[in-house]
């Protein structure tokens, strides 16, 4: 097998706050150790806690194509 590049563009995905809907959630840096693991998360514009199943903010690729 070989390999293939293909161009992708990045993003950055941010969480947005379900107490003010402020894109200013970030982790607490704790992990709790269930299955799956969940990420508690802060906003820092209101303190609305929550836990997420993955971790924000995070990236996402998106495959470039030559169609527009």
């Amino acid at each position: 097998m070989s390999e293939v590049k293909q161009q992708v563009q990045v993003f950055r995905v941010n969480y947005q706050c379900d107490g003010c809907h402020a894109d200013n959630v970030y982790p607490t840096g704790f992990v709790l150790t269930s299955y799956p693991a969940q990420y508690p998360h802060v906003c820092r514009s209101c303190g609305f806690t929550i836990t997420l199943l993955k971790r924000y903010p995070c990236t996402d690729y998106v495959e470039v194509t030559d169609e527009q």
